[in-house]
This record gives structure tokens, C-alpha cells and sequence, in this order.
């Protein structure tokens, strides 16, 4: 751009007529102000451009340009816009292969018009340190953040653990109820109106350190562990309707008569959610219990 810069300056200089070439010091200071515009504008448009590449490219260079979420702060190791089901590097050069064959799982898992229709970002972040195995956000236009944290994957081969793919059912079932939640209402309803559980939501809601939450979790959930399908599911509400609902998609029917049993059987009351289990298990995705 600086050289745009040099060469308009001297297509100026030389289309002026040649009595102007030497100009007085008073002509000189107004083409000096002229200049000065001139390249005032440039650099207008060099940032409206910027702005132009990152939302026809989704490219961006800087963490700074990043949407923030309320559920990680940290760096990125890579984050893309997607635009037809396909990823456009925000922060990287490129498309990274291991990038590329998570989210091509996750489009398998939930299907194009899914993805089309909901995911607009997806990033992967590198935190050994964190107990965040990912999450999904939703940004004001309405449209969703899927974020993994890839930092037990070689995320330059083209594969997929298990417990990746089950991840990301967990955070497609998070979209899945916030975008009806008829189901989850019944589901809270149905399961969280017991004292039991309001008073164990209530003291959770109270906690702010994630490691205080983690030890309070553990204990109740070692107290009643009947009651859900893994330690995490006993955090929320909402973390209870998508662990159930993973279980759901992921097992046969449960023959017991606890409410951990109950709640996965809940499911199958509902023609749309026995739909979709189909077709998730159709996916070829997910490692069947």
C-alpha cells in the first residue's frame, strides 16, 4: 500500500502543468495539506477493506477480532467463520487437517442443513488445564459458536477420538433444546421440582470457583448417584437434559427402575426425539454403548 501511496503522489505531481512543478511556498503548503488527505483516505480504506476480507473471508489475524464468549478467555489455536458448511481460516493461514476432519465429523453428526442453519464459528482452543472439553454460544445475530478443546488430539491427523465425537452430540444437543424448549421444560419440570433438587441447583447457582463446583458436584453426585447418568449431568438442569439425551442416542433403551433409567426413557416419549436419535446413530459418528 505504501507504494500505491508513492505512485499516486507522482501521477499528481506529474499531471500538474509544468509552471506548477516549482510551485511558491504557499502552493507548496497546500499540496503538502492535499497529500496529507490523500493519504488520509488510503488509510480509510485500507481498514474498510480489512473489515471487507474478514466478512467475505472470515479472515481476521488477531485473537482481538474474536467474538467473546462467556465460557473461555484463553487463546485460541485456531478459529474459522463457516459459510456453506465449509471453514474460512479467522486467525490462521490455513485450514489445519485436523480442523477439518473434526468439523466434517461434527457436519456427519448433525447434518448440513444443521450446520447451515446454526453454526456460524468454530475454534479449537489448547487447554490441558482447563475441565472444559468444549461448548457452544450463541452470539446476538442469533447464530452459534462451536468451540472443542482439541489439546489430547493430534490435531494434524485426520481422525477422531470417541470421546470427541461424543462431545460434540453433547454441545449439538445444547442448540437442539435452546432452540425448542418445549422438551427441556418438560424434562425440568418433570425430574428438577423435587426439594432434592432445587435446594442441590440452588447451592450450585451460589458457587463461583469451577474446582468448589467440581467438589460440591462430586459429592451429591456420590450421594445420588441413582439419580443421573454421569457425575456432570448432576451440575444443571441443562447439563442433566443433554447428558440424558446423549445417553439417549447412545445406548438401548434401559430396563431399570431408577430415575437415571427413567430419565433416558423420557425420550421416548417424544416422536421427534426418537427421529433424531435415529439419524444420529445413522451418522456412522458415534461409537454405540
Amino acid at each position: 500500500m505504501k507504494h500505491f501511496i508513492i505512485f499516486f503522489t507522482l501521477l499528481f505531481l506529474v499531471s500538474l502543468p509544468v509552471s506548477a512543478q516549482t510551485p511558491s511556498s504557499e502552493r507548496r503548503a497546500v499540496l503538502a495539506q492535499q497529500l496529507q488527505i490523500l493519504m488520509n483516505q488510503v488509510i480509510v480504506l485500507q481498514a474498510q477493506l480489512a473489515q471487507l476480507k474478514i466478512r467475505t473471508t472470515g479472515i481476521s489475524h488477531s485473537q482481538d477480532d474474536l467474538y467473546p464468549t462467556d465460557f473461555y478467555a484463553g487463546e485460541y489455536a485456531a478459529a474459522y467463520t463457516v459459510k456453506n458448511h465449509a471453514l474460512l481460516p479467522m486467525i490462521t493461514t490455513g485450514v489445519r487437517i485436523g480442523d477439518k476432519a473434526l468439523f466434517e465429523t461434527f457436519i456427519d453428526l448433525a447434518g448440513q442443513n444443521f450446520v447451515d442453519t446454526y453454526i456460524s464459528e468454530f475454534r479449537i482452543f489448547n487447554d490441558s488445564d482447563s475441565g472444559l472439553g468444549g461448548f457452544v454460544q450463541q452470539k446476538l445475530d442469533q447464530s452459534w459458536i462451536l468451540a472443542l478443546n482439541g489439546f489430547d488430539e493430534n490435531l494434524q491427523e485426520a481422525y477422531v477420538r470417541q470421546d470427541m465425537s461424543e462431545m460434540m452430540l453433547h454441545e449439538y444437543a445444547h442448540i437442539l433444546f435452546f432452540e425448542d424448549t418445549t422438551i427441556g421444560d418438560a424434562f425440568t419440570d418433570t425430574f428438577w421440582d423435587s426439594r432434592l433438587m432445587q435446594r442441590h441447583s440452588s447451592e450450585m447457582e451460589g458457587i463461583i470457583d469451577m474446582e468448589e463446583i467440581f467438589e460440591v458436584n462430586y459429592d451429591f453426585y456420590t450421594e445420588h448417584e441413582d439419580l443421573f447418568v454421569s457425575e456432570y449431568a448432576a451440575t444443571a438442569p441443562v447439563e442433566d437434559l443433554v447428558e440424558s439425551f446423549t445417553a439417549f442416542v447412545l445406548t438401548d433403551r434401559p430396563e431399570g427402575d431408577i430415575i437415571a433409567d427413567e430419565k433416558i426413557r423420557f425420550f421416548y416419549d417424544f416422536d421427534n426425539m426418537l427421529d433424531t436419535r435415529i439419524q444420529l446413530r445413522k451418522s456412522g459418528v458415534l461409537t454405540l454403548q
